[in-house]
This record gives structure tokens, C-alpha cells and sequence, in this order.
């Protein structure tokens, strides 16, 4: 039988757990906020220490080509637009209307 006594401590017990997850991820993320702004006041010599060092580290680090606090929009992709497919295509799409625009793309090409 269903005991609610258990129940209940159990749903305390991972509400708390879930309060001290959320506060740990909010303290991470703030920590990355700081570390991301001091790399943006000191990205060349950063890029310059991976250079120097680039033969002893393990693994293949990315440079960056351009400054930390780029931000580029990119377009919005076009849509899958049954006027732009030739007759016989839109009787399949109609059949998987669902699918994501390069499928569809895919299936006309």
C-alpha cells in the first residue's frame, strides 16, 4: 500500500535537492560570466599563450579568428514553400508534412 508519510519526505527531500542543483548551476554560471569577460579583456594574450604552448597540449584547442564578444545574426532559413516544388511533389509532402525543412529540400533535389 501506498504509504504518504514516505511519500511526502521523499518529494522534500528532492525539492531540497533540486533548490541546492539550481543555486550550484546559478554560481556556475555566473563563474562563466566572469571568466568569459576577463577573456574578452585579455583575449590576444590568451591566443598567445595557445600558441606558445599549442605543442605540449594534449588535444587540438580551436583559436578563435575573430574577437570572443562577436556576435553575427544569422538569416532566418527559408521555409519549405510547396509554390517553389514542381506538381508531383507536394502529393508526397502532403503525406509527410512533418518533416524538417532539408528533408524537404532533400526530396526535391
Amino acid at each position: 500500500m501506498l504509504d504518504l508519510t514516505k511519500l511526502a519526505k521523499a518529494m522534500q527531500g528532492i525539492s531540497q535537492h533540486l533548490t541546492t542543483e539550481a543555486t550550484a548551476s546559478r554560481q556556475r554560471l555566473e563563474l562563466a560570466a566572469q571568466l568569459l569577460a576577463a577573456a574578452y579583456a585579455q583575449q590576444t594574450e590568451l591566443v598567445q599563450r595557445q600558441q606558445k604552448w599549442r605543442d605540449r597540449i594534449l588535444f587540438a584547442a580551436a583559436s578563435p579568428v575573430e574577437p570572443l564578444n562577436t556576435c553575427i545574426d544569422l538569416p532566418v532559413s527559408p521555409a519549405c514553400s510547396y509554390s517553389s516544388l514542381p506538381q508531383t511533389v507536394p502529393k508526397l509532402l502532403l503525406i509527410i508534412t512533418r518533416l524538417p525543412t532539408a528533408i524537404c529540400l532533400m526530396l526535391v533535389a
